[in-house]
């Protein structure tokens, strides 16, 4: 675990911290049986028996709800396909369809219009939404689903605060917020469900702490984004009515048990919902779970394409003094490039490091060779380091 305000940075720049896309571990039903090892790959399970239906009985039932989400874990191909073969199904069945992503700020709104009707291009599109800076995770993984949007005229929706705003929730709690940040997040914060709070502190015990003042902002930062995403969910289906149909992409940890945007969306306005998840074939705990999700898909084990790591950990000095570096990972590629135990990371590519999420979103972009500048003892060097594509 993380010692003395320590991060361990091992940096596939696919976990960010606060970066909205919790993946949180699965609290077991007393009374629920079945685990993955009862099921075969590809399977779907309906949680409330346990048994096997075919993807038509999903896909009937599924049709049925306003809203479906589709919990993803943001690095696994798997559940993207996933994800895409339902979205065409239920277009198939509510032409009207609209396509919510968590991956998006809802101030993203005027260039996903623009693309789902079909006037930017796949380079224009990602330029303007500012890709790597909002969400960051290897295109690739989401080129399938946003390119069938395009072409179907699949309205999208961006459901989500933005990232820099969120950031100050997590450094100094809402209360940190200018008037005008303020209403760049949801309105209404509820603060009061001590399960969902349990669940998110367990969260903030697993994460890296650097920049994160204390378990209160992290559990502001965690709402920040679901109290959003609920928020803009609600305000579409309080606008367009009762036959509204909106498939949600988000990640696994905001629709789990239902607490995180589901219930918060479903509190603003009522309506009807289902919740489909993606579980690995070597989950340890029970899938048989309907306070879990609605629906459980069997896939393979997350694959990690896209970015290496860095094999670093790190913690943060004084501002603007930059990151020491309190041990080198074996083999990785900081120990190759010569890195070590005691230097101070000050400069990635240019660009001076504050923060570890400064450290993160630079080594997280999509480059190969990386110029770092840092201090060992009296001395200032500059080092090359190679972080290939894993």
């Amino acid at each position: 675990m993380i010692q003395s305000g320590a991060a361990l940075f091992l940096l596939s720049a696919l976990t960010l911290a606060m970066s909205g896309c919790a993946t949180l571990p699965s609290r077991e039903s007393t009374t629920a049986k079945w685990t993955v090892r009862h099921y075969l790959l590809d399977q779907i399970v309906d949680t409330r028996t346990g048994t096997v239906i075919p993807f038509e009985t999903l896909i009937s039932e599924l049709s049925k709800a306003q809203v479906v989400y589709l919990g993803e874990t943001h690095t696994s191909i798997e559940d993207h396909r996933i994800q895409l073969k339902i979205a065409e199904a239920l277009h198939g069945s509510s032409p009207d369809l609209m396509l919510a992503m968590e991956m998006f700020p809802r101030e993203s709104q005027e260039i996903l219009d623009r693309y789902s009707q079909g006037q930017l291009s796949e380079e224009e599109f990602l330029k303007e939404v500012e890709w790597e800076k909002v969400w960051g995770f290897p295109f690739p993984l989401y080129r399938s689903i946003l390119s069938w949007a395009a072409e179907k005229r699949v309205p999208l929706v961006g459901l989500n605060a933005s990232r820099d705003v969120v950031k100050t929730i997590s450094r100094g709690g809402l209360t940190a917020l200018s008037p005008k940040d303020r209403s760049r997040v949801a309105e209404d914060f509820n603060l009061t469900d001590a399960e969902h709070r349990r669940y998110v502190e367990e969260q903030y015990e697993q994460h890296v702490k650097g920049g994160i003042r204390d378990v209160n902002s992290f559990y502001e930062a965690q709402l920040a984004w679901e109290e959003t995403m609920a928020e803009t969910l609600a305000r579409i289906l309080a606008q367009r009515g009762k036959d509204t149909r909106i498939a949600v992409l988000i990640g696994r940890g905001h629709a789990i048990h239902r607490f995180g945007v589901p219930l918060r969306a479903a509190r603003r306005f009522d309506h009807a919902f289902k919740i489909v998840l993606p579980m690995p074939i070597d989950y340890r705990g029970s899938v048989a779970n309907p306070g879990m999700a609605d629906y459980v898909w069997i896939t393979q084990p997350p694959r990690q394409p896209g970015r290496g790591r860095l094999g670093v950990m790190v913690r943060a000095l004084e501002k603007g003094k930059g990151l020491e570096v309190l041990a080198v990972a074996p083999e990785s590629p900081a120990e190759t490039s010569g890195i070590q135990a005691g230097d101070v990371i000050l400069v990635v590519n240019g660009v001076e490091i504050e923060t570890i999420e400064d450290l993160q979103g630079l080594i997280a972009e999509r480059r190969i060779h990386h110029e770092i500048i840092l201090r060992r003892g009296r001395q200032q060097l500059k080092m090359e380091v190679s972080i290939p594509e894993e």
